[in-house]
């Protein structure tokens, strides 16, 4: 269970590191249940987040070690140009949402 109140509660003082510690660790969980459910273990970091250093050097660390395998872009910007090319290949492959989880076809 990720405790979101540690992130953005106005009660609770965390400093930036800590911030970016927390948001990669819930990144993780949510990762590593999606891995599970869907039997797809592997994760490209796409957006504009990942221009964070910071982030993704985080990321990288907890997927790896929840067993993930992390591709980063290097020919297409990480930023939303990123996304829009992952969304034309979502879709040139024909996946579709089907009872809560993802089918090709």
């Amino acid at each position: 269970m990720i405790d979101w109140k540690r992130l953005f509660s106005s009660e609770i003082r965390i400093d930036a590191g800590e911030f970016h510690r927390q948001f990669a660790e819930a990144s993780g969980e949510m990762a590593a249940y999606g891995a599970e459910k869907t039997g797809v273990g592997t994760v490209l970091f796409s957006g504009g987040v990942f221009q964070n250093r910071l982030i993704m050097k985080l990321l990288s660390e907890i997927f790896a070690k929840k067993g993930l395998e992390v591709f980063i872009p290097e020919q297409i910007p990480v930023n939303d140009g990123g996304i829009s090319c992952g969304q034309a290949v979502w879709a040139a492959h024909g996946f579709k949402l089907k009872n809560n989880g993802y089918v090709n076809g």
